[in-house]
């Protein structure tokens, strides 16, 4: 591999022992070959780390640094630490994506002069991703409005489904301290450095739903981390960008009731288990 590849994909992982060959493998025959595939080992206690080794010894591209559990923040900022390549793409370990999905997202910002492509993602057990690229510039007021979901409840906070200039993570770095919400700060900031964005038609990422958890609707301690992340976008907001300060402000009052509605629903079972 060259010292400087066009892409490097980084991927934390965390106790995914069942999963990750799922994952890795998606990766390592991706129809895009000039790629570092960095696996970050947070601290995994189950069969993962020695996955992540073996791949390592199997694909002189993969590339595997373990450290203590600290979090998916720290992991992915550990990644980004030492990427290489032109351009950054992150994935959960979990998930996987479509055989061409880099290529049609690469090749889609180099047509268009985008420094981010990123394409639909699927909930799904199985999936499988064809047709021709059919892309469309996105604006930054139309980026901005399904970020603040103006008109909309789509999401799209996730890094997953992207390709990004790496010029575009220098001095951005994802919250270390945050188990809930972790993608929505550096999202921001990256989005509003890019010059261009590009959306590619079609499904490439495909996203593991695990339904044995907790409920959507529960109310969890951690979730309220979510309150300060929109605080300090409202904060940022009024002070550089206040066209966006009224949106910032209507996410904050959206997940303080959000949360408020889960814990009257849903019932916080520390709370419960603690007869507090």
């Amino acid at each position: 591999m060259k010292e400087q590849p066009l892409l490097s994909i980084i991927v934390p992982v965390y106790q995914a022992e069942a999963f990750l060959p799922r994952c890795i493998e998606s990766l390592l025959t991706q129809t895009v070959k000039d790629c570092e595939v960095i696996l970050i080992d947070d601290g995994s206690t189950d069969g993962s780390s020695a996955l992540c080794d073996a791949y390592a010894r199997q694909d002189r591209r993969v590339k595997v640094l373990h450290q203590c559990n600290a979090g998916p923040g720290a992991a992915r900022n550990a990644g980004l630490a030492i990427a290489k390549g032109l351009w950054i793409g992150v994935m959960d370990s979990d998930d996987w994506a479509a055989p061409d999905m880099y290529e049609r997202l690469l090749l889609a910002a180099k047509e268009n002069e985008a420094d981010i492509a990123f394409g639909q993602i699927v909930s799904a057990p199985n999936g499988t991703c064809s047709g021709k690229n059919s892309v469309r510039h996105v604006s930054k007021d139309s980026f901005w409005r399904r970020f603040f979901r103006i008109g909309t409840q789509e999401c799209v906070f996730y890094v997953w489904n992207r390709v990004y200039d790496a010029n575009l993570w220098m001095n951005v770095r994802f919250p270390e301290d945050l188990r809930n919400g972790e993608d929505i700060e550096p999202t921001f900031h990256v989005m509003v450095k890019a010059k261009k964005i590009i959306e590619v038609n079609g499904a490439v990422y495909f996203y593991y739903q695990n339904n044995s958890g907790i409920t959507k609707s529960a109310f969890s301690p951690d979730q309220l981390t979510l309150l300060r992340v929109w605080e300090s976008l409202v904060s940022e907001c009024e002070r550089d960008h206040p066209q966006l300060s009224a949106w910032a402000r209507l996410n904050l009052a959206r997940t303080d009731f959000t949360l408020l509605t889960r814990l009257i629903i849903g019932g916080n079972a520390l709370l419960d288990t603690q007869c507090l």
